[in-house]
């Protein structure tokens, strides 16, 4: 089951918080790219984490995902495996 999957930093991703930004540099990558509004989500990704562990998480430090739901965070947490960013690790 997807939603089982746990997410975590994939190796060589550079990174700096700026703000309430993630600023990420991805092995490869010719560019390194925002994550808007990521600081939070990037600090908890240090270790490998669920979807429903990073939206309770997320919802402690009153950074929520919002009316969009654990749906939208389980799709940002799909792109961003797709920039090499994460890892999607079994549970």
């Amino acid at each position: 089951m997807a939603a089982a999957n746990r997410w975590a930093r994939a190796d060589g991703v550079l990174s700096r918080l700026v703000l309430d930004d993630a600023v990420i540099l991805t092995p490869g990558g010719e560019e390194p790219f925002a994550l808007a509004r990521g600081a939070n989500l990037w600090s908890l990704l240090d270790v490998p984490r669920t979807v429903d562990d990073l939206a309770g998480a997320l919802a402690d430090r009153g950074a929520g995902p919002g009316s969009e739901g654990k749906e939208a965070l389980a799709a940002l947490l799909d792109e961003l495996a797709g920039t090499g960013a994460l890892l999607r690790l079994p549970s």
